[in-house]
């Protein structure tokens, strides 16, 4: 394609000789959405001179999963109405909502143009700039300033647009290119084939873009924000409640499902920041190359940059929320079982003060205690003569075993409660016996 293709140069206005450049962008592959848009448009496009097809894989390192499409429509007349003829001509070719078109990573649209003789490269711009739009939009860029701005070999460039929000035909990058007389060329060089000095450039760049949304479209930021405050609140009530009410299963599930729901978030977020840390050290390595893409290849940069460095604070931000929650739970596991211990315990006490105070009558028979009292007090407990105990001698019994077993009792369940419930394990089973 050369500047003596193009049809339809006029007198008049700030510039002639208009071009649409299409560059797609898509994983390579036979059965992936850019191949199939690439057999699309083949048969639907005008012959050279009016319009030029490329379907190929870009050179370089970073762009070993890629496949491109590049096209250049001619379109005669005023630049303004050519410019819409072409991209209205694109538009019925691709249409969104279609399969192929939105599985594309995006694609950059450059408005180019020859300058008439004498006219200003800022006010051609500002004449121009309503008829410069994405495909498929209602909305022009007018009186948008442009993002960034380069003088390059035979004319201008101007950086208008980049795909931050939407996928398919959203996913847009704009750029507008206007050369003194002449020298179209050079300045469709830039761009157009597969050895075009910013096309590995705008390839990486477009990459990271298409990276950055998988995060920040359908304003997931403010949900991981959302959800990541939602989880430090709860994970602040369960602490502050652990001293008044240990066992706050309520809160302990409440807690542990939000964690559950954000951990594999920090998963993905972690994988998209290795995908867009890799892109912004391909997009750095690439520029070096590239000494002439000035501001326009530092602007990119420095989105790549941002996006990278917000990404990484917005998983350490998930990390430290997710650490906090984790050993929030971890204590309250750890009060819950305290207090079911505490209560088993005490269950377990009960019990073995009642083994105790069944079975001590068996060992204190009333021989055994008339033994005792006369042993130790001195006392004569009273029988009558056939051997059996009088009435007065029964309550002088029962009280004394009523003395012994119930502080014996007690005693057994101040000891399990304590934790000595295993010194205690041979003696129930021995008074059991």
């Amino acid at each position: 394609m050369s500047a003596d293709t193009h049809s339809g140069a006029i007198a008049g206005g700030v510039a002639s000789e208009a071009t649409l450049i299409a560059t797609l962008y898509g994983h390579s592959g036979a059965d992936e959405p850019i191949a199939r848009l690439c057999e699309r448009l083949q048969p639907s496009l005008p012959k050279p001179p009016e319009a030029f097809l490329e379907c190929f894989d870009p050179p370089g390192r970073a762009a070993h999963d890629t496949s491109a499409i590049q096209l250049a429509l001619n379109a005669p007349g005023e630049v303004a109405k050519a410019w819409q003829e072409a991209r209205q001509m694109l538009e019925g070719i691709l249409l969104p909502n279609d399969a192929a078109v939105e599985g594309i990573w995006g694609y950059t649209l450059v408005y180019q143009a020859e300058l008439n003789e004498g006219v200003d490269p800022d006010s051609a711009l500002k004449e121009l700039l309503p008829a410069i739009r994405r495909l498929h939009s209602p909305d022009d860029l007018y009186p948008l300033d442009s993002l960034a701005q380069v003088e390059v070999s035979g004319g201008r460039l101007w950086l208008l647009a980049i795909p931050v929000e939407g996928e398919g035909l959203e996913a847009a990058t704009l750029y507008a290119a206007l050369s003194p007389p002449k020298e179209a060329q050079a300045l469709l060089d830039v761009f157009y084939g597969p050895t075009a000095m910013l096309l590995e450039p705008d390839l990486i760049a477009h990459k990271g873009y298409h990276q950055m949304r998988q995060y920040r479209g359908d304003h997931l930021e403010e949900k991981y924000d959302e959800s990541a405050d939602s989880l430090r609140n709860t994970t602040s009530e369960l602490l502050g409640g652990l001293s008044r009410d240990p066992a706050q299963t309520d809160k302990l599930t409440e807690l542990a499902r939000k964690y559950q729901l954000l951990f594999p978030v920090v998963a993905k977020l972690s994988e998209l920041y290795t995908a867009l840390a890799k892109q912004q050290l391909n997009y750095e390595s690439s520029s070096k190359t590239r000494t002439r893409g000035g501001e326009i290849v530092e602007y990119h940069h420095e989105q790549l940059e941002m996006a990278t460095l917000g990404l990484n604070l917005g998983i350490e931000e998930l990390r430290h929320a997710l650490e906090a929650a984790d050993k929030a739970v971890s204590m309250a596991q750890v009060k819950v079982e305290e207090a079911q211990e505490g209560r088993q315990l005490r269950i377990e006490a009960v019990l073995a003060a009642a083994g105790v105070a069944l079975a001590l009558p068996h060992l204190l028979e009333p021989e055994t205690i008339s033994a005792l009292l006369g042993l130790l007090l001195d006392i004569e407990v009273p029988h009558m003569e056939n051997g059996l105990l009088t009435e007065s001698g029964h309550l002088m019994v029962l009280v004394t075993q009523v003395a012994i077993i119930g502080p014996m009792a007690y005693l057994t369940y101040r000891l399990v409660t304590r934790g000595s419930l295993h010194k205690l394990r041979g003696f129930y089973k021995w008074v059991s016996r």
